[in-house]
């Protein structure tokens, strides 16, 4: 049940992130179509030859752009399923942003916004698919958590910076924030705040295991401004071990 509810989600998550390109697809498609019918441009003058050559090579350009991008949201869901036990380094940034793609035409749908600060650049060893996943799960809980207050104009804030040590990430949301009697539960396996059939409470945990045990960094969640901030801090060089 909990692979099936997992493979639904991933499957909202791609028709969210297609449904856009494609209709903006349709629609280039359309209006070039009518523009033949039609017969907008006169072809038999030089002006309207060059005009219907500049319309037309600018819809399939943009029709080839969208294509891009579709083919882009199913390689970061090929490469996310991908085993790799391989430490990569990079900068934190970029794993963020891949799983931001697979979530974000989910949360645009939701009429959530998305502020992006990216100011880490520290360049560290990591899992990248790994890490993916614990900012899908962050990610995924704040949709899901507005979802279930029925919450409008809500807004996911990710930042990183440097530090000392290595790098912080922070994903916060305006979600109302986590009862202060649980909010130290969140993390334990099988815990879960949502309806039973639609969280199995072990997002977080694995989320913990990733960045404690495989990356020897800390992952921790508190209260700020109406919802609630995670924060992942690892250090410059991991350890390069999967316990």
């Amino acid at each position: 049940q909990t692979r099936m509810a997992q493979m639904g989600e991933m499957i909202s998550m791609i028709a969210h992130q297609w449904r856009q390109p494609l209709g903006t697809i349709a629609a280039v498609s359309i209006d070039l179509i009518f523009k033949m019918e039609l017969a907008v441009f006169d072809l038999e003058d030089v002006k309207g030859r060059e005009d219907c050559q500049t319309y037309f090579r600018e819809g399939l350009n943009k029709v080839e752009s969208l294509t891009q991008t579709l083919t882009k949201t199913i390689d970061d869901f090929r490469d996310f399923y991908k085993p790799k036990t391989t430490f990569e380094t990079l900068e934190i940034n970029s794993p963020i942003r891949k799983a931001l793609n697979i979530m974000k035409g989910s949360l645009v749908s939701n009429n959530v916004t998305i502020v992006e600060n990216y100011n880490a650049s520290i360049e560290i060893d990591i899992l990248e698919n790994e890490f993916m996943q614990v900012a899908l799960n962050i990610l995924k809980n704040a949709e899901d958590n507005f979802s279930q207050k029925d919450a409008h104009n809500g807004e996911i804030i990710i930042s990183t910076h440097n530090s000392a040590k290595g790098v912080v990430v922070m994903i916060q949301d305006n979600g109302g924030g986590i009862s202060e009697e649980i909010i130290e539960k969140i993390f334990d396996p099988y815990f879960s705040t949502k309806h039973k059939k639609n969280g199995t409470g072990l997002g977080l945990y694995m989320s913990k295991i990733i960045v404690e045990d495989h990356h020897h960094g800390t992952l921790s969640a508190k209260n700020v401004d109406n919802g609630v901030c995670f924060t992942i801090e690892l250090g410059a060089r991991s350890l390069r071990t999967i316990v």
